[in-house]
């Protein structure tokens, strides 16, 4: 196989019981290798280290989203809305007026 191209049973990780479901990594087999390396290194299974990838993703993700809402209220001083509401409020007012 061609440098760079994909190969979708490089990293497949499989979980065993029956209320849990399998999980397909689509990588090049270069990605593959450092996903087998880092879990190797920090002597995780390939599944344990790409579940604790994800879980800390979802963490850091929440914390840009209260901290975008935080600034959202001080700026517009909006009350529970998501600023991108106030921004659609505030567009199809000015549609309406042209």
């Amino acid at each position: 196989m061609a440098k760079g191209k994909l190969n979708k049973k490089t990293v497949m990780a499989k979980s065993k019981g029956n209320k849990k479901t399998a999980l397909l990594i689509y990588c090049t087999q270069e990605e593959a290798e450092k996903i087998r390396l880092a879990a190797k290194r920090e002597r995780r299974t390939i599944t344990g280290f790409v579940m604790n990838a994800v879980m800390s993703r979802f963490v850091i993700e929440g914390r840009i989203q209260e901290r975008k809402q935080a600034i959202a209220k001080e700026i517009v001083g909006a009350s529970s809305r998501d600023i991108s509401d106030d921004i659609f409020l505030q567009s199809r007012q000015d549609s309406v007026k042209s």
